[in-house]
């Protein structure tokens, strides 16, 4: 799933879902880019999966897969870019 996260300006920001309940989502979080490969991301110096709980409110996108080289399909990559700027104008 993707997330906008208002306290972090970096994206995209993507994860696995790991556990789902009513009110909120327990994801790993993925490193990378747009256009680049995605993996999964570790605490730094840590070796252990990054994970979070978060609100449902954030979710910007869910139920989609990566290419078979990790990366975001073009599609899905369009429409994250659009939906991150519409975000931003409204900061």
């Amino acid at each position: 799933m993707a997330v906008h996260l208002i306290n972090y300006d970096k994206v995209p920001v993507i994860g696995k879902v790991l556990e789902v309940n009513e009110d909120m989502v327990k994801i790993h979080y993925w490193k990378g880019s747009f256009k680049g490969k995605w993996s999964p991301q570790d605490v730094p110096r840590r070796r252990t999966p990054w994970v979070d709980e978060l609100p449902k409110t954030c979710i910007i996108l869910c139920s989609f897969s990566l290419t078979e080289d990790s990366k975001l399909l073009p599609s899905t990559r369009k429409y994250l870019q659009d939906e991150y700027a519409k975000l931003k104008e409204k900061e």
